[in-house]
């Protein structure tokens, strides 16, 4: 036996030492538009022959499309859609002899970082003499063709369920029940035979439903990812392409392991061994493969996401996932006359410490997420990311409440009546009957935070919060923005984020003569005005030459007035010159 769950730990191992090779890092959870060429509401005075967006994250280009219409629905791409420069980066080409006009573009772009699929639109007109576009703002509504939301978030639930019930399954065997046990005397051999059947029972079963459900939600992915509910061969390129496909089958071979050693170590009489142990790390690192295949691994530090996310998934598997271990418990495991009180006496202490450990784990990292993932208080109203946060929190609170009425009031009463007489267990019986209305009203809140849980899943954070720090390609153009015109060139700097440290600068070139010359070279020379400290040159290269460049500078590193004088080098041309005075504020 130890031969082949030496095995078994090793395959699993490999697995997850290949998962996380294989992961791919995202910039914010869901991918999210962060900038478009050409930019939204933009008034262009020659028509574009491509129009490309920039996302947060990675995405698949096989299951993303751009469209762009004019104002009757005609169609004016040509069905391309391509990654352009990175797999961030989706382009599509235009067809020839854009007439003036307003024109729309329609999105859709699948994530492979979390599988989940985020729609939008933004307009750009065609000409000086065209009414500008209207702002219009990006949107993740479901997909008339995708799965239902609600269907979704359901799919969501009965995965958080399984994961936070198979956690609850193991922990409360290892941790609670087998200690509880040696208080029984007299039947205290069939007591350990019913706790051991129990829990090999109910962990298998959860193992094999968590499978069910990490299926059901691939194929709810994989319609939202090809648009029909029979997308069998876009589940497959999601198992094999996406990091939520490999996190998945990372997670069908630690279900394999849990189901395997649950069944040959879950018997009565069997010592604590390593392997007990190992069993109950392998539940543990179960929840991982949720957190790597969410919002987590998508935000900025990811490492320290995923860590938070799966410390809080474990903890309430520990206590959450416990609840209805420790009901079955009391209503199949035997200690009749006088061992009833002692086994009372032994579980619910036994339970409320590790529930206590769990509750802190729980509001640290629960705290600690909600601190990295909202810029301000207001967006937990004024989200929808942070209204379902208020909910989650709203269940949790009578949770507590119910957590310390067992801890305060069960526990010492049936403490004080395991060390009386017989005639004392009638009133063991009312104390049981409400330790397990209790734990009753914990199970049915308990499924209501899970169901919260499961809503922020399918729920993008508030814009911003906890991005990385991007590559250019994907910074969205805020932070300063300044115009001024050379000759016959007019130039627009976007200093992003406009703050002291490591900055974007991007530059539009926008010729006025309609005559665009090649540009041979940009350069831009920084001197700080609050203090003399030299002339620092830079350039500035290309992203979508001759109108489009691009610089990563150190040099606004101080609060203060800068001057940027911009040089542009062009073929057959005299230099053409602009003065900027960039504010770096405090």
């Amino acid at each position: 036996m130890r031969s082949a769950t030496r095995a078994v730990l090793l395959l699993v191992a490999l697995a997850v030492v290949w998962a996380l090779g294989q992961h791919t890092p995202g910039a914010q959870a869901h991918a999210n538009l962060v900038r478009s060429d050409p930019p939204a509401n933009a008034v262009l005075s020659q028509p574009p022959t491509e129009v490309l967006l920039w996302f947060s994250e990675p995405v698949d280009a096989r299951f993303s499309r751009i469209q762009v219409v004019d104002s009757s629905q005609q169609q004016w791409d040509n069905g391309d859609t391509h990654l352009h420069f990175d797999n961030t980066n989706l382009g599509v080409t235009l067809k020839e002899g854009l007439p003036e006009g307003t024109y729309t573009v329609i999105w859709s772009a699948l994530s492979t970082v979390d599988g989940h699929r985020t729609f939008g639109t933004f307009a750009f007109t065609v000409g000086a003499g065209a009414a500008p576009p209207g702002a219009i703002a990006p949107t993740e509504a479901a997909s008339p063709s995708g799965p239902p939301r609600a269907l979704r978030i359901s799919a969501s639930w009965l995965e958080l369920a399984t994961v936070v019930g198979l956690v609850g399954a193991v922990a409360f065997y290892l941790l609670v029940a087998r200690r509880a046990l040696e208080a029984v005397e007299g039947d205290r051999e069939r007591a350990e035979g019913r706790a051991a059947a129990l829990a090999r029972r109910w962990t298998v079963a959860l193992a094999v439903a968590t499978l069910a459900a990490s299926a059901f939600v691939l194929w709810v992915r994989a319609w939202e990812a090809a648009g029909t509910p029979g997308a069998w061969e876009a589940a497959g390129q999601l198992l094999s392409d996406s990091s939520y496909g490999r996190a998945l089958i990372v997670r069908v071979a630690l279900l394999a392991t849990v189901a395997y050693l649950a069944g040959i170590l879950f018997r009565p009489g069997a010592e604590i061994s390593i392997y007990h142990w190992m069993l109950l790390g392998t539940a543990a690192a179960v929840p991982v493969t949720v957190s790597l295949s969410g919002h987590a691994p998508a935000q900025d530090p990811p490492a320290l996401r995923v860590a938070l996310d799966w410390a809080h998934l474990t903890a309430a598997g520990v206590w959450v996932g416990g609840l209805p271990q420790l009901a079955l418990f009391l209503a199949m495991v035997p200690g009749e006359g006088e061992s009833r009180p002692r086994l009372l006496a032994a579980l619910v202490p036994r339970f409320s410490l590790v529930a206590i450990a769990s509750v802190v784990a729980i509001a640290a990292t629960g705290l600690a997420q909600a601190l990295l993932t909202l810029d301000s208080p207001g967006e937990l109203a004024g989200s929808a990311y942070g209204r379902a946060l208020l909910a989650k929190s709203a269940f949790f609170l009578p949770l507590l409440l119910l957590g310390a009425f067992n801890l305060l009031l069960v526990r010492p009463s049936l403490d004080a009546l395991a060390r009386a007489t017989r005639s004392a267990l009638g009133a063991v019986r009312v104390w049981e009957w409400r330790l397990r209305r209790a734990v009753l009203a914990e199970i049915a809140l308990a499924v209501a935070v899970v169901a919260a849980t499961a809503f922020l899943v399918n729920t993008s954070p508030p814009a911003g919060s906890g991005a990385l720090a991007q590559s250019p390609e994907q910074q969205e153009p805020v932070g300063l923005d300044l115009r001024q015109r050379a000759d016959d060139l007019m130039l627009t700097l976007l200093v992003n984020p406009g703050r002291a440290g490591p900055n974007w600068v991007q530059l539009y070139l926008v010729d006025t003569n309609g005559d665009q010359r090649p540009v041979q070279d940009v350069l831009v020379r920084w001197r700080y005005l609050d203090q003399n400290l030299g002339t620092v040159e830079e350039r500035l290269e290309p992203l979508h030459p001759p109108e489009h460049f691009i610089l990563q500078t150190q040099q606004l590193s101080l609060p203060g007035r800068y001057q940027a004088q911009v040089i542009v080098r062009r073929q057959g041309l005299l230099d053409a010159r602009a003065t900027f005075e960039v504010r770096i504020p405090q």
